[in-house]
């Protein structure tokens, strides 16, 4: 569409789709990490408090979010730059990174879920 463009750099249209994409994922953190303790209850296998979902989740959020976000602005200015189809090289690219990444971040936060639950009580 002619949107993005490497002399352009971080232009508005860039910055909206990062904005609505951060929102969108704490949105849907918060519905996924209810519907996760709303289902733990309805199943009696209730092992952390409501808030210990939530931090859980927003944590995910928001590091996995902003590092992916970035990460999907840099692969498609780069492809654009070396003269790539965006959508092609994109999605394959951020796909397969996003599940790598997702899975070590949340093994990184559930970690520091537990040490911050020895001093704050979260879980």
């Amino acid at each position: 569409m002619g949107l993005v463009d490497w002399d352009l750099g971080i232009n508005d249209e860039i910055k909206v789709n990062f904005l609505a994409t951060i929102y969108l994922n704490l949105i849907l953190s918060l519905a996924l990490a209810l519907m996760a303790y709303f289902s733990a209850i309805l199943l009696g296998m209730v092992h952390m408090t409501l808030w210990g979902f939530l931090f859980i989740a927003l944590m995910m959020a928001v590091v996995v979010g902003t590092f992916l976000s970035f990460l999907t602005v840099l692969v498609v200015l780069l492809a654009h730059r070396y003269g790539l189809d965006p959508d092609n090289v994109t999605i394959p690219i951020i796909a397969t990174l996003g599940d790598i990444l997702t899975i070590g971040f949340l093994f990184a936060v559930i970690r520091m879920t537990l040490f911050l639950d020895l001093y704050f009580n979260i879980i």
